[in-house]
């Protein structure tokens, strides 16, 4: 009796050890949005050398809207009118409808649906690095990486390069000596207006809503848009 108890011991001891090294591990991963440090309710890890994440955690902070169907497991997420989808144990993603396989599956993990980070962050148009030595995931909006601001301001993205689209002018404001950058609203995407404070956002402004308008400020740089007639404005001025 008292050798099976040993026994017993034993193992709770060496589970405790390994549930350990496994917590250990899964924490020392850090995952980084554009150089900010995101926190998981439950820490990610690595599966066939990929790191997984919490699904609602990532998809939420690279600004999709997520839907989770009980009965086929799956998840939807949706962003600038793409949808992702993704199977619990299926080894392919859909991303606009086209088939991409994952090489780590989602899964179940603690209660949490854990999706493979770097498939789903370049599905949303980002791009992912890796330092294995210092167990770091650097995610960076692919705007923010090509370096498209505006030339005389480089610290703000430069709406017409992000969505494919050239200003009508571009109008040098002598009282604050600040730019007008205005493009033809009929060529503006529906929602390019909102993701592109949404952009502003990521890259640290401050956005606040005024009269038909709305102020993003970081630093000693302001940023106005808004809709004046057929044309969607841009004033960029610093302090």
């Amino acid at each position: 009796m008292k050798k099976r108890l040993r026994l017993v011991i034993a193992v709770a001891v060496i589970a405790v050890c390994f549930s350990n090294v496994s917590a250990e591990a899964a924490d020392d991963i850090k995952v980084y949005l554009n150089n900010e440090h995101m926190t998981f309710e439950v820490a990610p890890y690595m599966k066939n050398d990929r790191v997984m994440v919490p699904m609602r955690d990532i998809f939420e902070r690279l600004d999709s809207v997520v839907s989770w169907d009980v009965n086929t497991q799956s998840v939807t997420a949706e962003k600038d009118g793409l949808t992702v989808i993704l199977g619990i144990g299926m080894d392919t993603m859909y991303v606009g409808g086209v088939p991409i396989y994952l090489e780590a599956v989602p899964e179940l993990t603690n209660d949490k649906t854990f999706v493979p980070l770097r498939a789903v962050s370049e599905a949303l148009d980002c791009a992912v690095d890796w330092d294995g030595t210092k167990k770091r995931v650097d995610i960076v909006y692919k705007w923010i990486r090509q370096g498209v601001y505006y030339s005389e301001f480089s610290s703000v993205a430069d709406f017409g390069a992000y969505f494919g689209i050239s200003p009508v002018s571009v109008v040098k404001d002598t009282e604050t000596n600040g730019y007008i950058y205005n493009y033809d609203i009929s060529s503006v995407e529906p929602g390019a207006a909102e993701r592109y404070l949404d952009i502003l956002k990521s890259s640290g402004f401050i956005n606040v809503n005024g009269n038909g308008y709305v102020v993003s400020a970081k630093d000693s740089v302001t940023v106005l848009t808004g809709k004046s007639g057929g044309i969607f404005r841009i004033v960029v001025y610093t302090d």
